[in-house]
Parts: structure tokens; sequence; C-alpha cells
């Protein structure tokens, strides 16, 4: 037998308990299936899981009361290591999903912190190949942090209400756990730290680049600098310590001494990703019982930040699903409830916009657009650096901006391309992007929680005819009545057939029209009883299922 018996933890808002990573997942609809499997390097002990094989009891069915202002959760554990959490409401939910989470992967949320906010250098150190001081200047010139202080009081009520709960419960594990009692990978480290709900959606905006500008901090970016300029980083202040930039700005200097991708490890080719995933939803014509199937199998990595975490979480009477997130994302990105089932693969549609522009007669800060003179911005960005010593180095460089987004080194992205002030067909040119996904952050829990809300293929539609997006993914969907559905609704370049006609180069737009409303072109969709909706490599569905056993002691946790 389980023992069900509760414990209460409280304190000023507060969290929960254990992991586990989807391998393949096959849901057959009416049938409540996730099969889990790894758990996080170094950060998880199962040495307190019951070894029973029996089925656990049934689990409480009505949340915790949270304290006036506070949240509170229940949690139970399955033998595989995957938590249900158990609340009143969303909040709380999100409050119990980060305290897991920071549970059994702090190190990877807390690093993750870091770099969407680009203060990886201030704690590490430059790194290899001065490696985090390039990214964190990347980074910031992204402006993700900022991007994130500026609009979060403008995302949705339960957009606020989630993130804020799940740093909430992230805090409350950080905040009752010793430095020396955390894991291997941060113990005693003081880069460990309490968050902010603006510091994790800075690290939503960085998840919603993966497919795009994210591909570009390492050195990209970085190296993009009008000719005749030094493009390294230099001392914010004099007299401080110094540190070893030699491969920093050797990278900076790439953009104007004709390097190539290859000189930062890229191979040109920028529709290839490092990122895939497989699914297949079935109609009812396709299966056994009539009822809809899913089979997702995510590529996602099986250590660092990308992995995948599962959970459940039930807020009785407004949601209820099990399923897989990205590390540090407050809510399943795949997964099922009573009714309906989806996954996602990786698109292959393009997710920015590059852009070459005409430079100024005698002025590499300006170019032509439609006969009218435009300005390259700029603007400097200070970045801390530990050193070894109490006080860390802070480093200033200059980063350039057209209308569109940050500017480019366009040798770094294509040998063929031509350095920053160079001809291309008898015209001095430069490069630079616009980010489609640049605003979808914003949508992240709002997209989710109304996918994860459907009971029926109408419901689970609506969110994506309101002009939701899903980041970079394909979606594969299945439910109990027998429907199919694909639909890629990713944000992409809204681009004219002029446009795309005159790309040089396979991945290279050349030039767009304004965007639609939704900032996207038309989605590709299949849908009905007959549909094999499938993405990336199919592989074949199971109609068995299996269960996991509970077998930890619930938890309240409140605060």
């Amino acid at each position: 037998m389980i023992d069900t018996r509760r414990t209460a933890i409280r304190s000023p808002r507060a969290g929960i308990a254990r992991t586990a990573l989807g391998a393949t997942v096959a849901v057959t609809l009416g049938t409540a299936l996730l099969a889990a499997g790894c758990s996080d390097d170094a950060n998880i002990d199962i040495a307190d899981r019951d070894s029973s094989d029996s089925m656990a009891e049934a689990g409480p069915t009505t949340p915790p009361e949270a304290p006036a202002g506070g949240y509170a959760a229940t949690i139970r554990t399955t033998t595989n290591g995957v938590p249900h959490i158990l609340a009143a409401d969303l909040g709380s939910a999100a409050f119990g999903e980060g305290y897991v989470q920071a549970r059994d992967n702090v190190c990877l949320i807390a690093d993750s912190i870091l770099r969407a906010t680009g203060r990886r250098a201030a704690f590490y150190g430059p790194g290899p190949d001065n490696i985090n001081v390039i990214t964190d200047f990347s980074y910031r010139a992204l402006g993700l942090a900022d991007k994130a202080d500026a609009e979060f009081d403008e995302l949705g009520d339960d957009s606020k209400t989630m993130i804020t709960g799940f740093a909430a419960g992230y805090n409350k594990y950080v905040e009752e756990t010793a430095p020396a009692d955390l894991p291997g990978k941060c113990v005693s480290a003081d880069w460990v730290q309490p968050i902010t709900p603006e510091q994790l959606y800075a690290y939503y905006q960085l998840t919603a680049l993966y497919a795009s500008g994210d591909q570009f901090v390492t050195g990209v970016t970085f190296s993009a600098a009008p000719p005749g300029v030094n493009p390294s980083p230099r001392p914010a202040t004099p007299d401080q310590t110094r540190i070893d930039l030699n491969h920093a700005n050797r990278v900076a200097r790439l953009g104007q001494t004709g390097g190539t991708p290859a000189d930062i490890g890229k191979s040109g080719d920028w529709a290839v990703h490092d990122i895939a995933s497989n699914a297949w939803g079935l109609g009812s014509e396709y299966t056994e019982n009539g009822k809809g199937a899913l089979l997702a199998n995510p590529h996602f990595p099986y250590t660092g930040n990308r992995r995948l975490y599962q959970s459940q979480i039930t807020v009785p009477g407004r949601y209820n699903v099990n399923g897989a997130t990205l590390i540090g994302v407050a809510i399943p990105l795949i997964g099922f409830n009573e009714h309906v089932a989806w996954s996602h693969t990786v698109s292959t549609a393009r997710h920015f916009t590059a852009y070459q522009l005409a430079l100024a007669e005698g002025d590499d800060l300006a170019y032509i657009k439609d006969g009218q003179t435009r300005p390259i911005t700029q603007r400097d960005i200070t970045i801390d650096v530990a050193n070894g010593t109490p006080t860390p180095t802070r480093l200033t460089k200059t980063f350039y901006y057209s209308e569109y987004g940050p500017m480019l080194a366009g040798n770094l992205i294509n040998a063929n391309l031509p350095a920053w002030g160079n001809t291309l067909g008898g015209q001095r040119v430069a490069y630079t992007y616009r980010d489609a996904n640049t605003d979808t952050a914003r949508q992240t829990v709002d997209q989710w929680l109304a996918m994860g809300s459907a009971s029926n293929i109408d419901e689970f539609k609506a969110p994506f005819e309101a002009c939701g997006s899903v980041l970079w993914t394909n979606t594969v969907y299945a439910d109990d009545a027998g429907r199919a559905f694909f639909i890629d609704a990713s944000a992409t370049p809204h681009l004219s057939d002029e446009a795309l006609a005159a790309r040089p180069i396979r991945w290279w737009p050349g030039s767009t029209r304004p965007a639609s409303p939704c900032w996207m072109a038309a989605p590709r969709v299949t849908t009905g009883s007959k549909a094999i909706a499938t993405a990336a490599c199919p592989t074949t569905a199971s109609p068995s299922s299996s269960a996991q056993i509970m077998s930890r002691t619930p938890t309240i946790v409140s605060g």
C-alpha cells in the first residue's frame, strides 16, 4: 500500500516535489498514459522512492486551501519520478510546478536565467574561448531582459499569474535549501539566487528565438561593425583587472577580416537546426477502437537547458494536463487531457527575414529605402566579467541596429556575402534581420493553456484562429472523437511573391512587405477522421497502454 499521509510545509509564497523526462509518448484517447524516462543530470535523488509495484491509492481530489495572498499545492510522485500537482487555481499550480522543477533542476533553471539576462560571465568568468563574453553581449544586444521588464505588465492575466507563481515556487525551494545542499553542479554556487517573474519571462523570450535570433549569438551579431571601427570589447572603466580577451577580439574582427561561418563553428546553412522531433496523430479510421491516437517522439536532448520535464497539472474544473515542457516553463507544451492530445515537431519554415541594405553614398551608418535615407543606430552595452577578484571587470561594446533589428556580419552567415561596406553588384551593402518570433513569447502561457483546456477539435483550433503562435513548431493532434489534426502555425515572415522570387540564396529572403496581423503566412492544415497527421520522420504507434505507480507521500506546499 502507498502511504498517502500529507505533509504540510508553510512559509511566505511556496512550492513542491520530483522529475522525469519523456522519450516516446503514446496516447490512445480515452486512456491515461504517459511514458517517461531519464532524470536530470546530477539533480535527482531517487533513494526515497517506494519500491512497490502495486497501483497507488487514489490521489486527493480536493486541492489545499492557499493562505491569504499566497499559494498552495499538493504533489504526488510516480515511481518513475513524475510529479502530479493539484491546486485550486492557476497561480498555485504554477507555484507547485516551479517548486518541483527547482527541486529537480535548480542548476539548469538558474543557468537559463543567467543566459537570458546576459550574466553568465559575471559569475562564470570569460569561459572557454571567451564564449560567455560573446554570448552575454549578444543576448543583451537582443534586449531580452529589457523587453521583459517593459512588457511584463502587458501580458494576459493568466500569463502573469502563472509566471509569477512559478517564480514564487522556484524561490521557495532556493530560499529553503542551504547552498551546501544544492546539487553537485551548483553546490554552494552564488549564482543560484531567487528570480523575478520578469527574469523568468526574459527566458521565455529566449526560448521563442531558438529557431531564429538565438542562432546568431555565437558571433554573427557580435562581429557586426562598420569598416574602420574597432569592434572589440573595451574596458568600461580605467585601472580595472585585465582579462584575456584574445578570442573574443578575434571573433569581433571576423566581420571585417574575411571570416566565414566555419570560423564560428557554423555550416552556413541556417535552415538546419539542432532540434527536431517526430509525431503521429491518427484519426478514427486508423485505430482499433475508433478513437484518436497520438504518438509523440520528441528529440530534445537528455541533458542541458533544452531538456524536457514531465508533470501533470490539475486545477479542478479549469485545467488537467499530463505532459512535458521545457525546463523553466510553467505549463506543459506537449501532452494530453481527458479528451485531446497533442505534440509538436520543429517546423521547417523560416522564422526570420534577412535584409540586404543599400548603404548611402559615403556613409556606413545609413542606408537607402524607397528613395529615403534611413539611419543605422548604435547602442553601447556593458557586461561584468568575473576575474578572480572581488571586483569584476566591466566591458563595453557597441552594437548596431537597423529599423528591422540587429545588424549582422554577412560574411559569417554565408561565405559568398560581402562584409559590411563591401560591394555586391556594384552596390555597397550591409546586412540585418527581422525576427518573426520577437514578440511571440507573450503567448507562451495563454496559447498552451488554451490548447490544454480544450475538450474537442474546435476548442483546440480556437487559439490558432485568434492568431495564436506556437513559436517554431508544427502541431499534431488527436482526440477521443476520432479526429486528427495537423497545423504549422509557427511565426514566419509574411513575404511578398516578389521577395520570395528575389532571394538569391536558399534561406535569404531579400526583402519583405508589411506583416499581416499575425506576422505569419497562411498555416498548413490537415484535419479529419481519416487523417493521419504526421510530422518529421514518423514511427509506428501502439494501441497498448501502461501506467505508473504513485509511490511518494503526497506533499502540501503553501505560502
